[in-house]
């Protein structure tokens, strides 16, 4: 299987992993790995749209104002310093599993979890509330999914980089991709 850089296959789980420009996405980077590290993880739909928790309005080039949250975004909604797409083969029907269990979270209009990212920053005990920051919507999901099974920290203490190391290490191919 070639890489799917904008629309990966229906048979295919895909995770993009990027680093923002700001400060904000630096120290996340920064925190979770130290130098090169990622600040952010979306869901890759077959549509090429993007998937996941964010804590900050997006604007796009139309105009429209997509709110903080759990949503659905389209390709290219930010610049990135840094991008690398995760995927790995699967059934369509597995991979159409994951998809819906991250779609029912989007269609639930979940906020972002900004305590249980100040959590896993502060080293504090992690609380599952039903909210979800970006890596710990996609490690849930897959391990809902039977795609990762128990891990020895929670969901909530993934970081993106942390997911990226993870999902290498469960022969999950990789690829840097241009930004």
């Amino acid at each position: 299987m070639g890489v799917p850089t904008v629309h990966p296959p229906e048979d295919c789980y895909a995770i993009q992993l990027v680093r923002g420009r700001g400060l904000i996405s630096h120290g996340i980077a920064w925190w979770g790995f130290g130098w090169n590290g990622d600040s952010h993880a979306d869901a890759v739909l077959p549509d090429g749209s993007l998937l996941g928790a964010r804590d900050d309005r997006i604007k796009i080039k139309d105009g429209r104002v997509i709110p903080p949250g759990v949503q659905v975004r389209p390709a290219g909604y930010k610049r990135w310093e840094r991008r690398t797409l995760y995927w790995k083969p699967t059934t369509k029907e597995r991979a159409q599993a994951w998809r819906d269990a991250l779609l029912a979270v989007a269609d639930r209009g979940t906020a972002y979890d900004r305590e249980g990212i100040l959590r896993l920053i502060l080293g504090e005990q992690p609380i599952d509330d039903g909210k979800y920051f970006c890596s710990c919507l996609m490690i849930a999901k897959l391990q809902e999914c039977n795609e990762v099974g128990k891990l020895p920290v929670a969901p909530q203490q993934v970081s993106p980089t942390a997911l990226g190391m993870l999902l290498g290490g469960l022969d999950w191919s990789w690829k840097e991709l241009p930004v």
